[in-house]
Protein backbone atom coordinates (compact mmCIF):
# COMPACT_ATOMS: atom_id res chain seq x y z
CA UNK A 1 0.00 0.00 0.00
CA UNK A 2 1.33 3.41 -0.93
CA UNK A 3 0.55 6.62 1.03
CA UNK A 4 0.75 10.06 -0.07
CA UNK A 5 0.30 12.61 2.97
CA UNK A 6 0.33 16.52 2.77
CA UNK A 7 -1.10 18.80 5.55
CA UNK A 8 -4.39 19.05 4.10
CA UNK A 9 -5.07 15.71 1.94
CA UNK A 10 -4.17 12.12 2.31
CA UNK A 11 -4.69 9.53 -0.44
CA UNK A 12 -4.24 5.81 0.14
CA UNK A 13 -3.65 4.02 -3.28
CA UNK A 14 -4.32 0.07 -2.81
CA UNK A 15 -3.63 -1.27 -6.12
CA UNK A 16 -5.81 -2.22 -8.55
CA UNK A 17 -8.77 -2.25 -5.63
CA UNK A 18 -8.87 1.87 -6.07
CA UNK A 19 -8.29 4.83 -3.53
CA UNK A 20 -9.27 6.84 -0.53
CA UNK A 21 -8.82 10.66 -0.50
CA UNK A 22 -8.98 12.41 2.62
CA UNK A 23 -8.85 16.21 3.64
CA UNK A 24 -7.56 16.77 7.35
CA UNK A 25 -8.14 19.69 9.48
CA UNK A 26 -5.41 21.97 10.97
CA UNK A 27 -5.26 19.54 13.60
CA UNK A 28 -5.36 16.01 11.42
CA UNK A 29 -8.95 15.46 11.95
CA UNK A 30 -10.17 14.04 8.60
CA UNK A 31 -12.73 16.38 7.85
CA UNK A 32 -13.99 14.15 4.36
CA UNK A 33 -13.21 11.34 2.19
CA UNK A 34 -13.77 10.19 -1.01
CA UNK A 35 -13.18 6.65 -2.08
CA UNK A 36 -13.43 4.38 -5.30
CA UNK A 37 -13.23 0.98 -2.93
CA UNK A 38 -17.16 -0.33 -3.11
CA UNK A 39 -16.70 -0.69 0.86
CA UNK A 40 -14.22 2.31 1.36
CA UNK A 41 -15.39 5.49 3.62
CA UNK A 42 -16.93 8.02 2.00
CA UNK A 43 -18.77 11.42 3.72
CA UNK A 44 -17.67 14.62 5.68
CA UNK A 45 -17.19 14.35 9.36
CA UNK A 46 -17.59 17.61 11.48
CA UNK A 47 -15.80 17.87 15.19
CA UNK A 48 -16.05 20.14 18.36
CA UNK A 49 -13.66 22.30 20.31
CA UNK A 50 -12.44 18.80 22.01
CA UNK A 51 -11.83 17.03 18.65
CA UNK A 52 -14.86 14.99 19.52
CA UNK A 53 -17.00 13.49 16.68
CA UNK A 54 -19.85 15.38 16.05
CA UNK A 55 -23.14 13.21 16.29
CA UNK A 56 -21.65 10.42 18.66
CA UNK A 57 -21.89 10.75 22.45
CA UNK A 58 -19.08 10.61 25.37
CA UNK A 59 -18.14 10.68 28.61
CA UNK A 60 -16.76 12.89 30.70
CA UNK A 61 -13.27 10.84 30.18
CA UNK A 62 -13.66 11.48 26.27
CA UNK A 63 -15.14 7.93 25.56
CA UNK A 64 -17.25 7.42 22.97
CA UNK A 65 -20.61 6.43 24.57
CA UNK A 66 -23.58 6.00 21.75
CA UNK A 67 -22.33 5.96 18.07
CA UNK A 68 -24.12 4.54 15.17
CA UNK A 69 -26.92 2.96 17.52
CA UNK A 70 -24.63 1.60 19.62
CA UNK A 71 -24.02 1.79 23.14
CA UNK A 72 -20.38 1.29 25.12
CA UNK A 73 -19.21 1.03 28.05
CA UNK A 74 -16.18 1.39 30.21
CA UNK A 75 -14.43 0.47 33.77
CA UNK A 76 -12.97 3.20 35.90
CA UNK A 77 -9.68 3.05 33.44
CA UNK A 78 -11.57 3.52 30.70
CA UNK A 79 -10.83 0.09 28.75
CA UNK A 80 -13.74 -0.99 26.84
CA UNK A 81 -15.82 -3.44 28.52
CA UNK A 82 -19.13 -3.63 26.94
CA UNK A 83 -21.63 -2.76 23.85
CA UNK A 84 -24.82 -3.00 23.99
CA UNK A 85 -24.45 -4.77 26.84
CA UNK A 86 -22.69 -7.39 25.94
CA UNK A 87 -19.20 -8.20 27.09
CA UNK A 88 -16.35 -7.58 24.91
CA UNK A 89 -12.55 -9.20 24.40
CA UNK A 90 -9.64 -7.03 23.15
CA UNK A 91 -7.12 -7.94 21.50
CA UNK A 92 -3.61 -5.64 21.81
CA UNK A 93 -0.67 -5.49 19.64
CA UNK A 94 2.40 -5.09 21.86
CA UNK A 95 6.08 -4.72 20.54
CA UNK A 96 8.84 -4.97 23.00
CA UNK A 97 12.53 -3.26 22.14
CA UNK A 98 13.76 -7.06 21.82
CA UNK A 99 11.33 -7.93 19.10
CA UNK A 100 11.57 -7.44 15.70
CA UNK A 101 7.74 -8.13 14.78
CA UNK A 102 4.22 -7.23 16.75
CA UNK A 103 3.10 -9.71 18.97
CA UNK A 104 -0.61 -9.91 19.75
CA UNK A 105 -1.70 -10.60 23.25
CA UNK A 106 -5.52 -10.86 24.44
CA UNK A 107 -7.53 -9.38 27.05
CA UNK A 108 -10.97 -10.81 28.12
Amino acid sequence: MQCALSRSNIEYRLGYNGAVGSTLDAVGNRGSAVSTLAEGPSGNWGFNVDDELAGESYDKNHNVIASGGNAFAYDSQNPLIAKNGGSVSMSYGVMTPSETAWSTRRTE
